[in-house]
């Protein structure tokens, strides 16, 4: 999940795989925008293994796709491997690599090549930045130039607040905490290992929680089993 500055929610869903009858398969990626009044639409492309969502500063939504191939010849062989592109018209564009081509090579849009990117999320220049299984972590910029890179800056992928404060998310025993500037952890969200969604005052209890992003100078958004929960951090 990712949010953009206006407070907007985005979520990534895969279609369930079936099979048509003509052989070939039934999938897509399915991009679902929260508004702040939790009123909801949707934008799809019809092919794509979903692996990572982030928005930049302009509203544009960026989805990475894991490469596939279809199980019968004729339905169009290798897919994925790309970083798409939603802009705020809901319209899908191949914004770096080509679909279905597999490699390493850095480049500006087509002419760049991935293997099985994975979106962490965009530093403060602007850039974004994926891990690519067995190429590395690769630079994007907003002009589609990848770069193979050998680190990410800090800031990427964390979920912070003004005061210095950063929140990180136990999935496993339901759970978000807050890490403070000086390294001291404390519950904010959740009661461990009680995994059901029971909204209210907090701690309240939170469900495998999930895509945290911040929406607010003191408020964060998270999936909490099959919901959305907005909080507001004390």
């Amino acid at each position: 999940m990712t949010a953009d500055s206006a407070g907007n929610l985005f979520v990534i869903e895969e279609q369930p795989i079936g099979y048509r009858s003509t052989g070939d398969v039934a999938q897509g990626v399915f991009l679902r925008k929260v508004a702040p009044d939790g009123r909801t639409t949707s934008t799809s492309t019809p092919r794509g293994f979903p692996s990572g969502i982030a928005a930049d500063r302009a509203g544009n939504v960026y989805v990475s796709a894991l490469a596939y191939s279809e199980p019968v010849p004729w339905a169009g062989g290798k897919h994925g491997a790309v970083i798409h592109k939603v802009g705020s018209d809901g319209v899908w564009s191949v914004f770096a690599g080509v679909d279905g081509e597999l490699g390493k090579q850095d480049g500006i849009g087509a002419d760049a090549r991935f293997n099985a990117p994975s979106i962490l999320g965009f530093d403060n220049a602007g850039d974004l930045y994926a891990q690519d299984e067995g190429n590395g972590l690769r630079r994007i910029s907003l002009a589609g130039a990848v770069t193979t890179v050998a680190a990410v800056p800090p800031e990427v992928g964390r979920v912070g607040d003004d005061a210095g404060n950063h929140y990180v998310v136990d999935s496993e025993h339901s759970t978000i905490s807050r890490i403070s500037a000086a390294g001291a952890s404390t519950i904010v969200a959740g009661i461990r290992d009680h995994a059901v969604t029971v909204l209210g005052p907090l701690p309240g209890s939170i469900e495998r929680p999930r895509g945290l992003v911040r929406i607010g100078i003191n408020s964060v958004a998270f999936i909490s089993g099959n919901a959305i929960v907005r909080v507001a951090l004390p």
